[in-house]
């Protein structure tokens, strides 16, 4: 297999590590890499962000699977993909984080907008979730497991993470599914943002975008992934009166 990685720091050269220890990947391209990384890939000189040459050389030496690591070509895709089906939406940049506290801390406006999100399988990786729920609202992995008709669900690896959607640990969000090639990944989304505006990150997070739930789904559908809304907040009540 033949891998091309798009990018050159610190953030690739670990993707590269890990890519070789699989005994399946012949062949690492980098774009445009460094002199690190030249010592794990053959490092090509093409810029990150442009688009038109990275696809020709991909087409030309016949590349299996390919990285997008930086942020740029990543939000440029969600950003274009909103554009092209006329989805109003607002963009807010900020500093890197990692955790919903970290979110919180940041005082992003319309903090009732924010969402947590979780990348899930099950024991023998048959199935992917990814579950999108409201900041303040507990996730019983139980009962959402007994909800969808699954069982053993735990969190995915951030191997899985990064081969099915493209996203690294801190950055998951629905937006993932759109790099989702194979559409293995089914998306939940919390049934109250269905009527309500949500808040996630275009594939970075150093980024935050808002726009409405139904839109969100609406745009994950177009693109062939399977999206339902289930409702979080009375979820196991049924079970457990």
């Amino acid at each position: 297999m033949k891998i091309l990685v798009v990018g050159g720091g610190g953030r690739e050269h670990a993707i590269i590590k890990s890519l070789k220890k699989n005994p399946e990947v012949t062949e690492i391209f980098a774009c445009p890499g460094n002199g690190g990384i030249a010592k794990d890939a053959k490092c090509v000189a093409i810029g990150a962000t442009d688009i038109e040459k990275i696809v020709a050389f991909a087409l030309e030496n016949a590349i299996d699977y390919a990285v997008v690591a930086p942020d740029d070509p990543l939000v440029l895709g969600c950003v274009d993909a909103l554009n092209e089906k006329g989805i109003p939406f607002e963009a807010v940049e900020h500093p890197a984080v990692f955790t919903v506290e970290e979110a919180l801390a940041l005082n992003l406006p319309r903090p009732e907008a924010g969402a947590k999100n979780l990348f899930l399988t099950d024991k023998k990786k048959r199935n992917y979730c990814l579950l999108t729920a409201r900041d303040h609202i507990p996730v019983k992995l139980k009962d959402f497991q007994a909800a969808i008709g699954l069982t053993g669900l735990k969190f995915a690896s951030e191997e899985d993470l990064m081969a099915i959607l493209g996203l690294i640990r801190g950055a998951v969000t629905p937006f993932g599914a759109l790099n989702d090639a194979d559409h293995r990944v089914t998306v939940y989304l919390d049934d109250h943002f269905r009527d309500h505006e949500i808040s996630v990150h275009p594939n970075d997070n150093t980024a935050t975008v808002y726009l409405q739930g139904s839109q969100l789904a609406e745009l994950l559908r177009e693109n062939g992934s399977r999206v339902e809304f289930i409702d979080l907040e009375h979820l196991g009540e049924e079970a457990n009166p």
